[in-house]
């Protein structure tokens, strides 16, 4: 091997995932590993990290000159979809004679870990009272997340569900229908956010007039609807910290907006509803530096309204301007203000 392989040299190569790399692709005469998700499998993922160190690795040796691994310790914490793109960054940490140590880091540009405490809603064969994850997994979860700088959400319906989620360090709790008064005090204690989507009962209950919420769907949400709404307020009044959250899907896409009326209806006032949908969202998901409020050095992420949403926030339904990052995606076919004339 050539001399000139140094610690601190580094090397980055992406991927994207194809089906056929997926665990089942693994052993399909196995009808155990057949019958598992397709999704990225850890034997290929390590042999993906081998190839990018070969390829950090491949000037430096020496004409006919080859490598193998020997030794890997890799903790694989989320499952990646195929059609996903992984990145593998890897470094020289040590060389000592023919033996060389790296460094290695592969992440698919997913940011935030979800997992579930409890039961569904919208989930046949689900009980939103009933408990998924033990304290132990999710204190594993958060505990992994916490490895590589990631926060996690949990889905939460029922009051213990809450709680273990809380204990275990969730950034935040998804939904919280079911929370208790001790609940609410443990995540004033711990700094935790409620997700609280609070305008998803007036779509689930509109499909079931239409036909389209299948029924026992309708029987999980029997009742649920206005303890959300009742438990919002009292967590808000109490003190709990709030964030913007729709449960993107339920309700039909480029509506969501309409939860800042809901936020209002249960007690927020309208800029406690904005807040909740910039300053403490972008908190919530660690990106306050970057996001959330207009100041030098952020990103230029901007709407515009025809009416001033702190008299009515309603007004935020109807966008007319548009600016992400500084580029203008959506404006007014017509300009509010002359243009001034030189």
């Amino acid at each position: 091997m050539k001399p000139t392989l140094k610690p601190g040299m580094t090397h980055r190569f992406s991927y994207q995932v194809p089906e056929n790399k997926t665990v089942p692709y693994t052993y399909p005469e196995s009808p155990e590993i057949a019958a598992m998700p397709k999704v990225f499998a850890t034997g290929y993922m390590i042999v993906l990290m081998e190839w990018v160190c070969t390829q950090l690795l491949a000037p430096h040796l020496d004409p006919g000159e080859g490598s193998l691994g020997v030794h890997v310790d890799v903790s694989h914490l989320a499952a990646t979809l195929p059609g996903m793109t992984v990145t593998v960054d890897v470094e020289c940490a040590e060389v000592v004679g023919q033996r060389v140590t790296f460094k290695v880091k592969a992440h698919d540009g997913v940011d935030l870990i979800k997992v579930l405490s409890t039961g569904a809603v919208l989930t046949h064969g689900s009980n939103p009272s009933s408990i998924e994850f033990t304290p132990e997994e999710l204190n594993a979860a958060v505990d992994e997340a916490s490895h590589f700088g990631l926060r996690v959400a949990v889905h939460a319906h029922a009051a213990q569900g809450i709680k273990n989620a809380i204990m275990a360090g969730a950034a935040s709790i998804e939904h919280a229908e079911m929370v208790d008064d001790e609940a609410i005090a443990m995540a004033i204690k711990h700094g935790t956010y409620f997700d609280m989507d609070i305008y998803d009962e007036e779509c689930i209950q509109e499909g079931g007039k239409k036909g389209t919420t299948p029924p026992d769907f309708l029987q999980h949400d029997a009742e649920l609807g206005q303890l959300q709404r009742d438990n919002f307020r009292k967590s808000l009044r109490a003190g709990v910290k709030m964030a913007f959250g729709t449960d993107a899907g339920v309700c039909p896409y480029g509506t969501s907006a309409k939860q800042f009326a809901y936020m209002v209806k249960y007690g927020m006032t309208p800029m406690q509803a904005i807040q909740a949908a910039t300053t403490n969202a972008a908190d919530l998901l660690g990106h306050s530096k970057e996001v959330g409020s207009i100041k030098p050095g952020k990103y230029a992420d901007l709407i515009a309204v025809a009416g001033d949403p702190l008299k009515d926030v309603s007004v935020l339904e109807n966008v007319d301007f548009v600016m992400k990052d500084g580029t203008v995606y959506q404006q007014p076919k017509s300009d509010a203000c002359p243009k001034s004339r030189k």
